[in-house]
């Protein structure tokens, strides 16, 4: 039986890396036959409330799950972290404290030397260190897809950077194989953070990017050879047996086509005004759903992840537009921790048009055949993979939000709904045949 750990981390609450870490365990059973391998992911949260939430409905699904290593640095301030979308200067001091102690520990276990090995994994938790037998023990490992390794030139990004690769540090140190799924990469404007993942990535036996300038990225700045597949996002099948009628009840009602939009609390670190701009932001959605209403349509706001942070807790951005909005507007908010990727891309399904600052709710609405606005944020994901589809028009950066930018690009999005549908169409052929060519160049690699 073979052992394979799935890689950095798996969390509930963020239906877009649910999907990724579900789908990554589909390619692993496809290409070791699902009753030969033994697959575990590594879970995330730092308390039993908090393991629980976001773990519950991949156990469901059969997971096997270990802790974290490395946890985050504001695991013993969860209240103020769950409140708060901007990081206070004293806030980040704390974090900072906290961070410089798990790196003194952590990194002994990287050491070449076997004593120091054992230094660090005396000081491991009961649970940590059965994560660290699990990865001394695995066939291979994989980290999911996605789109966490950027870095904007914040004083925190080195570290940012070795916490989120600290699995395939670890991986590595033990000679293990480390396979990446399609993942975004960029930009990484700290020059040690750049240099760190370019040899980490080197040193990796298979490295694929979701669109193009991510590829082009690793291959021609980074020197880092790569190839190229779509988002597993797009292959997430449609599994739900929910009721969407429970949760669009009231836009169905009105009988008017529905506008589907998702939001999340940014915090804008690639600007000098980050607390202006989330404001903005704010105030063009507001204008921009009573701008949908006046055309006639019903707006669905949808909290697509909820958590743990504040700023990965859509809801919190979900209040502030809904706080300025009033009886007379036409919206309604869909909110349930219950709700899984499958269901999320099944209410997506009913959706006139979609706008979305969530990644993988473009893709869910586009899976659906949902003709999509993309709000790009955070490295080259949004206007990489819409570029790819040949949808660079439809995608807005999230800087550049306001009033203006989604109406004028909204009108455009109704008059070409038609040729929209049809690039999807056609995208889907493509699809199959790509995700059979990443099996293929990945099985005489395993």
């Amino acid at each position: 039986m073979k052992k394979v750990l799935i890689i950095p981390s798996n969390t509930d609450l963020n239906r877009g890396d649910q999907a990724l870490v579900w789908e990554t365990k589909r390619v692993i059973e496809d290409l070791y036959g699902s009753g030969n391998v033994e697959i575990t992911a590594i879970e995330s949260g730092f308390n039993f409330e908090i393991v629980k939430r976001q773990s519950y409905q991949s156990l469901e699904q059969g997971y096997s799950l270990c802790s974290p290593i490395i946890k985050h640095p504001g695991r013993y301030w969860t209240k103020d972290s769950s409140e708060h979308v901007s990081n206070g200067i004293i806030r980040m001091l704390k974090w900072g404290l906290v961070a410089f102690s798990d790196f003194s520990k952590s990194i002994l276990l990287l050491s070449k030397y076997k004593l120091l090995n054992q230094l660090g994994a005396s000081l491991l938790t009961d649970k940590e260190l059965k994560t660290l037998r699990l990865i001394q023990e695995a066939d291979s490992i994989f980290v999911k897809g996605g789109g966490f390794i950027h870095a904007f030139g914040k004083i925190t990004d080195t570290y940012q950077m070795y916490y989120s690769t600290f699995s395939m540090l670890l991986a590595k140190r033990y000679d293990k194989k480390v396979f990446i799924m399609p993942n975004s990469f960029g930009p990484l404007n700290d020059k040690i953070s750049r240099h760190f993942i370019t040899k980490l990535l080197g040193r990796c036996e298979f490295v694929a990017a979701r669109e193009d300038i991510s590829y082009h990225y690793l291959r021609e700045d980074m020197k880092v050879a790569c190839v190229k597949y779509p988002d597993l996002g797009y292959y997430l099948e449609n599994k739900s047996i929910i009721n969407e009628e429970k949760y669009l009840r009231k836009a169905m009602l009105s009988r008017k086509p529905i506008v589907g939009i998702t939001l999340r609390p940014w915090r804008f670190p690639d600007t000098s005004n980050p607390e202006e701009k989330y404001k903005s932001y704010i105030t063009s959605f507001v204008e921009f759903i009573k701008y949908l209403n006046n055309k006639g349509y019903y707006v669905c706001l949808f909290a697509h992840t909820l958590g743990p942070s504040a700023h990965e807790n859509d809801e919190l951005a979900i209040k502030d537009v809904a706080s300025k909005l009033d009886e007379k507007n036409d919206y309604d908010i869909i909110k349930d921790y219950q709700l899984n990727c499958y269901d999320m891309m099944k209410l997506y399904s009913k959706c006139t048009f979609f706008i979305g600052t969530r990644f993988h709710s473009v893709i869910f609405a586009q899976n659906q055949n949902v003709p999509t606005i993309a709000i790009s944020y955070g490295g080259n994901k949004g206007s990489g993979i819409m570029g790819d589809l040949g949808f660079s028009d439809f995608v807005i950066n999230i800087s550049a939000v306001n009033t203006t930018s989604l109406a004028n690009t909204f009108e455009k999005l109704e008059q070409f709904s038609e040729s929209y549908k049809k690039s999807l169409k056609a995208h889907k052929i493509k699809l199959q045949k790509a995700r059979e060519a990443m099996i293929k160049a990945l099985a005489p690699l395993i």
